[in-house]
């Protein structure tokens, strides 16, 4: 992956910014496409198989008893590649290659000025970005032992993505955090309700509205008010808008509920659990329930908001 990164890059890279992202999202649709009008190469829609059993024993000199064959054994593999990339990946981030390129992000005309070339900078992001791309990939194929068409489409990128703004950016382990939540939608959740990408969209839209810089971004600004012992003032003004934000979030999701039961029943609405309740969506009573809930969280939501605004005095992050 490395080596492809370094292939494509030089091109790609000549170009910062939104340029940049729209060639890398072209580039990806390419080799996307290429995996189904190429199938001797990548296997068409079935994708390429492997068995991780074949060949010799991994480190047999060593461990005569480790196995690929083993879940076990290749959940240690793969957890020791990840801490040892994550303590890489760290240690990039200390270098003046990464604050170079963090300038070169910001404003790449003044690098330039300083005598430093932006091109080169990005082309060397990217080509470290692709080897640790590879690695995850080489992981998640011995994981799976296939690799097919979906690990190249925009909707797995879309997911990294998606985990990166949730998490927060700005902090070494906001994407891990992100990572987490969507792993977290896309596999306890969906096993409870179909409508969890909804869910996962609300979560980042509310995430992009309230939380600017990720989970981890909140996290760390709650934890400079705990720090200067400020956290109760900053959330005394904002406990209504806190309750009406619980009530709001519980009337939503039954809604969400009622509605996906009454779209998505076979021949006809079907029966929905919510919390352990049994509600049929085509009665009124659930949904006067849901409205209960949602009508007067959204008058204590602004109440609280009031309340918060004209608190004098009060603590911000």
């Amino acid at each position: 992956m490395a080596g492809f990164a370094a292939l494509i890059g030089y091109p790609t890279t000549r170009r910062g910014g939104t340029p940049f992202a729209m060639i890398s999202l072209a580039v990806g649709e390419l080799v996307h496409a290429a995996a189904g009008v190429l199938p001797e190469w990548f296997g068409g829609e079935g994708g390429l198989t492997a068995d991780r059993t074949a060949g010799p024993a991994f480190a047999a000199g060593l461990w005569p008893e480790w196995s690929l064959g083993s879940d076990l054994h290749v959940y240690y593999l793969t957890a020791v590649w990840t801490v040892a990339g994550a303590l890489a990946i760290h240690a990039l981030g200390r270098t003046p290659l990464l604050k170079l390129a963090n300038a070169v992000r910001d404003n790449p005309q003044r690098v330039a000025f300083i005598g430093y070339d932006p091109h080169r900078v990005r082309y060397l992001m990217l080509t470290m970005a692709g080897f640790f791309a590879g690695v995850a990939g080489g992981l998640m194929a011995l994981n799976l032992e296939i690799a097919s068409a979906d690990s190249l489409g925009a909707l797995r990128s879309g997911a990294v993505l998606l985990a990166v703004v949730v998490g927060g950016s700005g902090l070494f382990l906001g994407p891990v955090a992100g990572a987490v939540v969507v792993t977290f939608f896309s596999v306890a959740l969906s096993r409870h309700t179909g409508a969890w990408q909804l869910y996962l969209g609300l979560v980042f839209a509310a995430v992009v509205l309230v939380l600017p810089g990720g989970l981890a971004g909140g996290a760390r600004d709650a934890a400079r008010l705990v720090a200067r012992r400020e956290l109760a003032g900053w959330l005394r003004p904002r406990g209504w808008a806190a309750a009406g934000a619980l009530g709001g979030c519980a009337g939503l999701s039954l809604a969400i509920e009622l509605a996906y039961g009454r779209v998505h029943g076979a021949g006809g609405p079907a029966a929905v659990s919510w919390f352990g309740l049994t509600l049929d969506p085509s009665a009124a009573l659930p949904w006067a329930a849901a409205g209960a809930l949602l009508a007067p969280a959204a008058v204590i939501l602004f109440r609280g908001r009031g309340r918060a605004a004209a608190s004098p005095g009060e603590c911000d992050a």
